[in-house]
């Protein structure tokens, strides 16, 4: 009976750990962007830019200044 409360509060664990990644960074660039005065334009080119490192992050520890340049200011 012990094992099967273990297990269950295991369980109930895992589900809150899961719950922290509720919104994703795109979310929050929108609500950036909207509050901000942006083109269209310029709102492309930074997404662009987001979504590739996104799928390819830097190394921090190794980025030149103009690795670094290339972030929207």
């Amino acid at each position: 009976m012990k094992t099967v409360w273990l297990m269950l509060l295991l369980c109930m664990a895992s589900f809150t750990l899961h719950a922290q990644n509720t919104h994703p960074w795109e979310q929050y660039y929108d609500e950036l962007s909207t509050a901000e005065d942006e083109t269209e334009e310029q709102r492309e080119e930074n997404l662009e830019l987001l979504t590739q490192l996104a799928e390819h992050p830097i190394d921090i520890n190794t980025a030149t200044r103009k690795i670094w340049n290339r972030f929207p200011s």
